[in-house]
């Protein structure tokens, strides 16, 4: 697996390498935007951003799931093993490594043909390694298994590129593949072995979730004319507020939802309908926990109201702005780090239920669903920054998902479980204020401070460390060193990184944290694969960032 990862990691440095040769070249006027762009798509397609994110595409499922795999407290109950999502996800990440490396040959200089050849070369000897090294059956199965996952990962990045025009960069949208390719392939699997029993039935709610919810996303834009590739430039607001349009939106949402639950009922051989009730009633603490989160969000609510009519409230200035985003990171600390603390399955089904709201809202708002599609653009348009270029604003999701995914995952650290709502709701957030209002000196090449990432590492340090004590942790506390080392890559990770930090920063960390939480502390033979992968996130962005200043700097000074 160590030579897997490396010549994984390889392949984007390799395109990196030579995308800075190339924009410093004779015709660097012609080279200052060094996106790739995969065949089939056109750059105005893309998120603008000085990186594409490839190294990141190739690399951060297989780091996470690395991470998962040594997670000693970690137990996979059914599906796919830990084992096989791991080759997946090496297969994956490898061939759009390859592809994005064929890519950038044909547009920089024209050499697809010549690297025809050794292409599949590399990709078949990484083929051989992940089903030599993994002991997961027969080797044509395994073969078999890992050739439909490169092919719909593949498929599924282009599909997510055009359709989603502007909202993700290449690498976010290979994330978002990946995931989606192994969500697809676990359900299908457990759905091939249903009546077993199973104990993770809230993994199970979750994956009919997401699937059912592409599906109803993908029939609704055929039934109100949305096409399935944007237009650039054409994300008009559509207008489908006739009571004929909020009868078949609430039909076609009714019909995927009874059958995204049937679905877990014929593979759980259980109710999913009772079996939320009684993980909602079950406990007093249960109660108790979501009574908290409603006080919470109606305290939240009469503040947003009040503060509404304020002139504060309707100033355009960043500041303002960026308080706005802010106030509702900390609101999900506020209510997810007690909710991990006392509950986890029950924190785990409240960001699947989360996830189902907001994705029936955007519908609304994009599909232009009934009277309540103006007041929520009216709404969301408020917090948007230059990531939402696209149809669909993904500000709010990437929140959500960099805080539920550590806790989908799960694991045996409560600090891994909980990187996402700390980094976004503690870290990100002291960063951004700090920056604003008391940064002086820039990072180079970053619009970042030294101040704001400062702030970021010890405002996580003095939270992680305070959870430590309130759980007891005596040991962990003991071994600062290690996590301050962590917070500081990361702090740097979120000054100089192009791609989604709400996202990229808390799978970061969870797999670290997870990394250094085995009982033999840093294992280096453990830590080797994860850290090397780390190590080729984490440059790029840096080397990018000061890269594009110096290219940038260096035309516009001719």
């Amino acid at each position: 697996m160590s030579a897997c990862v490396a010549l994984l990691a390889s392949i984007p440095l390799y395109i990196k390498h030579n995308s800075y040769q190339l924009a410093t070249g004779p015709d660097h006027h012609d080279k200052l935007t060094d996106t790739v762009v995969l065949p089939g798509t056109i750059g105005t397609m893309y998120q603008p951003a000085a990186d594409d994110g490839v190294v990141w595409g190739a690399c951060l499922l297989p780091l996470v799931l690395s991470a998962k795999a040594i997670d000693l407290g970690s137990v996979e109950a059914c599906g796919l093993s830990i084992d096989t999502a791991i080759a997946m996800a090496v297969a994956m990440g490898a061939a759009f490594a390859i592809a994005s490396l064929g890519a950038f040959l044909q547009q920089r200089r024209g050499e697809q043909a010549q690297m025809r050849s050794w292409v599949w070369v590399l990709w078949a000897m990484i083929v051989v390694i992940v089903a030599v090294d993994r002991d997961m059956g027969s080797f044509l199965t395994t073969l078999a298994g890992l050739l439909v996952a490169v092919v719909g990962q593949s498929v599924v990045t282009k599909y997510v590129v055009r359709s989603l025009a502007k909202g993700f960069t290449l690498g976010e949208a290979a994330v978002v593949a990946q995931a989606l390719v192994l969500v697809a392939m676990d359900f299908a699997v457990r759905l091939w072995s249903s009546g077993e029993a199973y104990e993770d039935i809230g993994v199970v709610c979750l994956e009919a979730a997401v699937l059912g919810l592409l599906a109803m996303a993908r029939v609704l834009a055929s039934v109100f004319n949305v096409p399935a590739v944007s237009v650039i430039g054409s994300h008009k607001p559509t207008d489908n507020g006739s009571m004929a349009a909020v009868a078949t939106f609430a039909a076609i949402v009714g019909a995927f939802g009874s059958a995204s639950l049937l679905l877990v009922a014929f593979i759980c051989r259980v109710n999913p309908v009772w079996w939320v009730v009684q993980t909602v009633l079950g406990s007093p603490t249960h109660l108790l926990t979501i009574a908290y989160w409603v006080a919470l969000l109606a305290i939240g609510s009469g503040l947003y109201a009040l503060a509404a009519t304020t002139s504060f409230a309707n100033s355009h200035s960043k500041l303002v702005l960026h308080i706005k985003r802010k106030s509702y990171h900390l609101l999900a600390t506020l209510m997810f780090v007690p909710g991990f603390l006392v509950s986890p399955q029950l924190l785990h089904l409240g960001f699947t239920v989360a996830l189902v709201g907001f994705a029936l809202v955007e519908c609304v708002r994009v599909f232009g669903i009934g009277p309540l599609a103006g007041p929520i653009r009216v709404f969301i348009s408020k917090f948007v920054d230059h990531r939402d270029a696209g149809r669909l604003v993904t500000s709010h999701f990437y929140l959500l998902f960099g805080c539920a995914l550590p806790v989908w995952l799960g694991g045996s650290s409560p600090v891994a479980c909980l990187a996402g709502v700390l980094s976004l709701g503690i870290g990100d957030a002291v960063a951004s204020l700090v920056g604003m209002r008391l940064g002086r000196v820039r990072w180079p090449g970053s619009p970042k401070t030294v101040e704001g990432t400062a702030g970021f590492v010890f405002s996580m340090f003095a939270v992680i460390q305070c959870i430590r004590v309130g759980l007891g942790d005596s040991a962990s506390v003991g071994s600062w060193l290690p996590l301050l080392m962590l917070l500081a890559v990361s702090g740097i990770l979120e000054a100089f990184t192009e791609q989604n930090d709400n996202l990229m920063i808390p799978m970061f960390m969870y797999a670290a944290v997870h990394a250094m939480s085995t009982p033999a502390g840093l294992d280096v033979v453990r830590l080797g694969p994860a850290s090397m992968v780390a190590f080729a996130v984490v440059l790029p962005d840096v080397i990018d960032a000061i890269k594009q200043r110096s290219i940038t700097g260096f035309a516009f000074g001719q």
